[in-house]
């Protein structure tokens, strides 16, 4: 071992760690924190506790330390199982310095400083600016920053939009400037300016319904990290707000057309900054309001309640139907694996209890564990980069007709190639478990035979992720068959990816030839095929089976939507109406006047 080598990539580490550390406090593009003047210059990393930022930033850190380390062994492992002896040349023989001013004793003392400015330079340029981005998004939930303020405000907007008149607090819990307006504006009387009244009334529901949960004493009974320290300076100008807004109120004029406008802005302005305020409260509070009665007495707590339910539903049904799919498709892929053993041994009765047992127990918990391991971390991590773009208000809502596909591709690239870490990591344990990685040489060997086949989990995953990114966005627009179907269209490319990996990476070692050798083909290809579309088949099947009515209202007034907007004109249709309108009257009176005989003429 050579210690001044690993001091070298421990240098290149730090300097790696050092610009990460700058780039992960940068504000993403899509926090939407403009649009509410409250958090406009506010640094989004000041909003969470000093552990909350540690947690983060070392997230962060650690995801490009493993792509360095990951660059780093992929010279050593090449040198592992190619026995180089000093050897820096490439294939064209060039040297990266031709005096060797780095290369002691045949090693490069400079390639960690190398990987390490490739990646700042890579980083600072945005050269990978997608793949850095979500990066940075998912290190920024695990600190709890509140980057997703947009969408739930806009989830907030939709809730009070909606028909609620049975969950609006009473005049006796404190609605405060609504009553007061109605008291000197009755029914719209004496409102002279031009703005819209709606919006205004609206506004002044919104305040008097957030006051209690953002500023008032209401926030420490629902959101537990409500009372930390960021978010005292937000708490005491939003209090700062509404006390102008009061104050405005009892003294608007009722003649005064200009003033009036002023207090519609002034209003609308607060009622946007409340809702960011309880965006962020919310996000940090772990997504979810605290300290809810499970049989809420008062108005204000029904509200909250059906207001948390609206926030959640449709992130605890998407991780309940991964968790699902997750479990369907480890039984699911051992029972696959087992019978397919157990033809075999039928068909080719040998050394049967060994034999059989041995595969039985060993081949199909193998394959169930990386097939169920590749499509869990695959889901998991698609589904997190969905629900933080939907935050950010980046992921539009698509209609089949006009797919995203590049948006779904690009998403889905990062949670495969993390599966596939997992993956290959699981196949190492494994060996290792058996007793197979014991010296260099075995090293060597795995990472000669393996290669390949982990790369291609790569594809593989990235078809699942589709497949779970097309069940979540439309399973509330389509029949739950079509859900299924175009969940399922992710199989063409996933048996052609399959196919491949199994001429390529996978090795026959049985020996067969022609149409045993096809059957073998088929056979493997099917292990990696099967397990996968077991997943999806799981994964959309319980999302449609746990949607509520609300759901299945919404799905067929979608449907409705889109029969309306594309009517059917085929011929067929077509013929079949002229049909019906020609043949029907001479059908029918022949049903009414039925042929008499000749005779009886």
């Amino acid at each position: 071992m050579n210690w001044a080598y690993w001091m070298a990539c421990l240098a290149g580490a730090v300097v790696l760690a050092v610009q990460a550390l700058e780039q992960f406090r940068k504000r993403g593009d899509n926090t939407a924190f403009e649009r509410f003047t409250i958090l406009r210059g506010v640094e989004i990393t000041s909003l969470c506790t000093f552990g909350e930022r540690l947690r983060g930033a070392l997230f962060y850190i650690i995801s490009y330390l493993v792509i360095y380390v990951f660059l780093l062994a992929s010279e050593m492992g090449l040198e592992l199982f190619l026995s180089l002896t000093g050897e820096r040349a490439g294939p064209t023989g060039a040297r990266f310095l031709d005096d060797e001013s780095l290369v002691v004793d045949g090693i490069d003392f400079g390639k960690p400083f190398y990987l390490a400015a490739i990646i700042t330079v890579v980083m600072a340029t945005g050269v990978l600016a997608p793949l850095e981005r979500v990066i940075r998004d998912i290190a920024h939930r695990a600190a709890n920053i509140p980057n997703g303020v947009f969408k739930i405000a806009e989830e907030l907007d939709q809730f009070f939009e909606a028909d609620q008149s049975g969950l609006k607090p009473s005049r006796q819990e404190r609605r405060l400037l609504l009553d007061e307006f109605e008291q000197k504006f009755p029914r719209g009387k004496n409102w002279e300016a031009t703005v819209d009244l709606t919006e205004l009334h609206t506004a002044l529901t919104q305040i008097d319904v957030l006051h209690s949960a953002v500023i008032g004493i209401g926030r420490y009974r629902l959101f537990s990290t409500a009372t930390s320290g960021p978010l005292s300076a937000l708490h005491s100008e939003l209090k700062l707000a509404h006390e102008k807004v009061r104050s405005d109120l009892s003294a608007l004029d009722t003649s005064d057309a200009e003033a009036q406008a002023r207090f519609h802005q002034t209003a609308a302005e607060l009622s946007d900054n409340m809702k960011a305020i309880f965006a962020v409260q919310f996000i940090r509070n772990g997504r979810s309001l605290a300290a809810l009665p499970l049989k809420p007495l008062t108005s204000r707590d029904k509200m909250f309640s059906e207001l948390n339910g609206k926030l959640r539903k449709h992130h605890e049904k998407n991780t309940d139907a991964l968790v699902g799919a997750t479990l369907i498709c480890a039984v699911g892929t051992f029972l696959f694996s087992a019978l397919v053993i157990l033809a075999y041994h039928w068909v080719n009765p040998g050394d049967w209890p060994y034999r059989f047992t041995r595969s039985l127990i060993v081949e199909s918990v193998q394959l169930a564990l990386t097939m169920t391991l590749l499509c869990c971390a695959v889901g998991y991590f698609s589904l997190m980069i969905r629900e933080i773009r939907t935050e950010q208000g980046s992921w539009v809502k698509w209609a089949l007709r006009k797919p995203p596909l590049w948006r779904l591709i690009i998403t889905s690239i990062l949670p495969s190639f993390v599966a596939m870490l997992f993956v290959g990591l699981l196949l190492l344990l494994i060996d290792f478990a058996f007793g197979n990685l014991r010296t260099s040489t075995q090293m060597r060997d795995f990472l000669t035979a393996n290669w390949r086949y982990i790369l291609f989990f790569w594809p593989l995953g990235m078809c699942a992720s589709v497949g779970v990114l097309i069940a979540t966005d439309q399973h509330l627009r389509l029949p739950a068959k079509k859900t299924v179907l175009w969940t399922l269209t992710c199989i063409l490319p996933l048996a052609l990816i399959a196919l491949t990996c199994v001429l390529v990476a996978v090795p026959n070692n049985t020996g067969s030839e022609g149409w045993m050798s096809f059957l073998w083909t088929v056979r493997e290809t099917l292990y990696h095929v099967v397990p996968i579309t077991i997943f999806l088949l799981g994964y959309a099947g319980l999302l449609e089976f746990w949607e509520d009515e609300e759901d299945n209202r919404k799905a067929s007034e979608s449907v409705r939507a889109v029969s309306r907007k594309w009517p059917a004109r085929s011929r067929s249709r077509k013929w079949s109406v002229w049909a019906r309108g020609r043949l029907w009257p001479v059908w029918a009176r022949s049903r009414k006047w039925p042929a008499r005989s000749r005779g009886r003429k």
